[in-house]
């Protein structure tokens, strides 16, 4: 009786590890992507899709301002690049760029030093920045063409 009980357990364990194995090792189906419209994309369609080219402009020369606050004077040197990935919105950015710059400094010189001291505080300060850039190109060119704003050099004293 034991060696019966034994056999159905093996013959049950063999079933399953082979159903469980079937079941890891083959291909599963991904669903189906669709379009907004409800109809089915084709899958070769979707992985064949490409990434984006990225653009840099560097925003020269570095911006040198004076900051805000009580007791001894306050400096700010600062250094970016704007991400697009258009690449005539580098040459609307250069077109344009003593307007860019003085919409910058006048942006800059309102921060305050404790606030850039800190990482929220920079990184508001590079939205700012993205806004500004995204703006003059905006005006110029066309929207939706800066993707974001880099800080290559940063310095305060």
């Amino acid at each position: 009786m034991k060696k019966m009980i034994m056999m159905a357990g093996g013959a049950i364990l063999l079933v399953g590890a082979s159903v469980g194995g079937t079941l890891f090792l083959s291909p599963s189906e991904s669903p189906a992507a669709t379009n907004p419209d409800g109809t089915q994309v084709d899958a070769v369609a979707v992985a064949v899709v490409e990434p984006l080219e990225r653009f840099y402009y560097n925003i020269h020369p570095e911006f040198v301002i004076n900051l805000p606050g009580k007791g001894s004077p306050k400096f700010l040197m600062l250094e970016m690049t704007a991400a697009t990935t258009d690449e005539k919105a580098k040459a609307a950015i250069d077109d344009h760029i003593p307007e860019l710059r003085n919409n910058l400094l006048m942006m800059l010189g309102e921060q305050s030093g404790t606030e850039l001291n800190t990482t929220s505080g920079k990184d508001a300060l590079r939205e700012k920045a993205q806004l500004i850039v995204d703006e003059l190109v905006t005006k110029h060119y066309g929207p939706g063409r800066i993707t974001d704003v880099f800080f290559t050099r940063f310095v305060m004293q």
